[in-house]
């Protein structure tokens, strides 16, 4: 056959440029969003009602049906489609319609999701391996088109105007992504035939699976406690079952296949630093307490990487007592831990810099402090959660503190400067004898040395006080009895160092040094004290409460008939997922 090959120009009305797969785009909502009041358990279960509209779930189950239609022949599987007929909307309505199993409607939820990943997975694969998504027998007539006249269309984005070369799998040695996609399509109808969300019971043990979540491929992540395990496991994971080794695939259902290894047995006794999140499954529908208490054991048990907060969606008062409320604001708490540690070791090395000034006696000082090294990660981390327990100890017995302001200042922040006699060795004194004995001694700082004196006596004060007090009792109002003086103590500090001869003092107490006064600091600890308050409140004043803070697993209890029935488990970002 011979062709004769000549430029062509046509009216671009003449084409279409687009391409019809005869597939739906698909896009699952966000819980809640727009943001509603939730004030029962009953408009958190409808919330996942309608992020799974009628629209939504006939679009995916079309997707699927027409992925068996388009490209099981060509991979090589029956040409009989086993998802013929499907829709979803059915099988939401075993959940939406049985009071019993309403309860579970966020794991159907999650299998609509699981589908919309493996349908991704499948589509990218296939695409992969034929170099077109869906291959048309005319997609290459005799006429070629070259792109638009008057643009470069060789290099660059993808022309709609332009005909590319698409390989086929056979020449670009695509044969083992054949094979990947035949599974990836088997697998969608397995998850459709294995899904066993209307057959759960609160009578299952409650685990943790180690699991990823993010942009990690659904192939990666554990099987769900929702799916039938021998249905589902052989089509899950591709590469494992590619090689003869899905009996590692994890899951909650592993443990039960007979030739388990020990590693999926006990996964959580092994290496999980690559996993970014757990799959906590088996707990929807059991007693919250117990479900809670069997939860923390585990958690402990295995030294698991997450909190745990029990929220409930009627009656808070009721149902939860303080303990479980102070669990509600855990993480809070644990911010103002790390809230608390960050200025603590700010202030210790301002501790360290002032207090390790030297007197001028028969020797020179040695005011290059910049030089002196400093082992504060260590100290910061020991001796500061001792000291904490100590005073904690103290004002517990009701005692005065055992901690002085000179220990305060020498184990957290001089440990391991060089020996001799420095500023931070007067702080015990008082301040009147230190002026008579031996202000002249350090007055070539700056004139009135006693203000460095003080200055450490007050941050000392303020270390103490940070040191003995949880979010529950920090005030704010205390608080500022100590930091006031001290801000007024900086300004005449700045005062004086501004006629001091050492440049490197009238540097470090200067308008510019704005970590002396760690203003920003405070203000983010007066923050996290107002929303402490501002949850507490509304917890005694609020039927229900919404909390979605980030990393954490929040429940939302529900009590009818005198039963405490634990009705909804929903996850805010990353670390777990139920």
């Amino acid at each position: 056959m011979e062709f004769v090959l000549r430029a062509l120009l046509i009216h671009k009305k003449l084409l279409d440029p687009t391409k019809k797969t005869g597939f739906n785009s698909i896009l699952l909502k966000r819980y809640n969003v727009p943001v509603k009041d939730l004030k029962t358990s009953e408009d958190i279960l409808k919330g996942f009602l309608n992020i799974t509209d009628d629209v939504t779930l006939t679009h995916m189950s079309e997707n699927l049906v027409r992925c068996w239609d388009n490209y099981a022949i060509g991979l090589g599987l029956p040409e009989e489609n086993p998802l013929k007929g499907l829709n979803l909307i059915s099988f939401k309505k075993k959940f939406s319609t049985s009071s019993n199993q309403r309860i579970y409607l966020q794991y159907f939820y999650d299998f609509i999701d699981d589908l919309f990943k493996a349908y991704l997975e499948f589509r990218s694969k296939i695409r992969e391996a034929y170099g077109e998504c869906c291959p048309e027998e005319m997609e290459f007539p005799l006429h070629l088109t070259l792109g638009m006249a008057h643009e470069d269309t060789r290099l660059g984005k993808n022309n709609s105007y332009r005909n590319y070369f698409e390989p086929s799998p056979i020449l670009n040695g695509q044969t083992k992504s054949v094979e990947e996609a035949a599974i990836l399509l088997e697998r969608l109808v397995a998850m459709v035939q294995g899904f066993m969300g209307e057959k759960l019971t609160a009578t299952e043990s409650i685990q943790i699976t180690p699991n990823y979540l993010g942009s990690e491929p659904i192939s990666l992540r554990s099987i769900p406690y929702y799916y039938d395990w021998k249905t589902i496991n052989s089509k899950w994971y591709f590469k494992r079952s590619y090689n003869g080794n899905e009996r590692y695939n994890l899951g909650y259902r592993a443990a039960k296949q007979v030739d388990a290894p020990e590693p999926v047995k006990n996964p959580l006794l092994y290496d999980i630093e690559r996993y970014n999140a757990f799959r906590i499954e088996g707990h929807i529908g059991k007693n919250y307490r117990t479900a809670l208490t069997d939860i923390i054991q585990q958690k402990n048990k295995f030294n698991l990487p997450f909190e745990v907060l029990a929220l409930n969606a009627i009656d808070l008062s009721a149902i939860l007592n303080g303990k479980e409320i102070k669990c509600h604001i855990e993480d809070l708490s644990s911010d103002y831990r790390v809230m608390i540690t960050g200025i603590v070791c700010q202030l210790q090395q301002i501790m360290a810099y002032v207090g390790n000034l030297r007197p001028k006696r028969t020797t020179t000082p040695n005011l290059n402090l910049a030089a002196v090294n400093f082992t504060r990660d260590f100290y910061i981390s020991k001796n500061l959660v001792d000291m904490q327990k100590a005073i904690k100890s103290d004002l517990l017995k009701n005692q005065p503190l055992s901690i002085s302001n000179e220990d305060i200042i020498k184990n957290l922040a001089l440990r391991d400067v060089e020996e001799g006699e420095k500023l931070a060795d007067f702080v015990a004194k008082d301040v009147s004898n230190f002026i008579v004995n031996d202000k002249a001694f350090f007055d070539y700082i700056i004139k009135q040395p006693d203000l460095l004196l003080i200055f450490l006596q007050q941050l000392a004060e303020i270390v103490k006080y940070l040191l003995a007090y949880d979010l529950d009792k920090f005030d704010e109002e205390a608080y500022n009895k100590l930091w006031t003086p001290y801000s007024k103590t900086v300004a005449s500090l700045i005062k004086e160092a501004s006629n001091s001869e050492n440049e490197e003092i009238k540097s470090y107490f200067s308008e510019t040094n704005t970590g002396l006064l760690f203003k920003c600091a405070n203000e983010k600890l007066f923050a996290l004290k107002e929303e402490y308050l501002k949850r507490i409140e509304e917890y005694h004043l609020l039927p229900f409460s919404v909390s979605t803070s980030k990393n954490i697993l929040v429940w939302n209890i529900k009590r009818e008939f005198q039963k405490e029935e634990l009705s909804f488990c929903y996850i805010t970002e990353l670390l777990i997922w139920c």
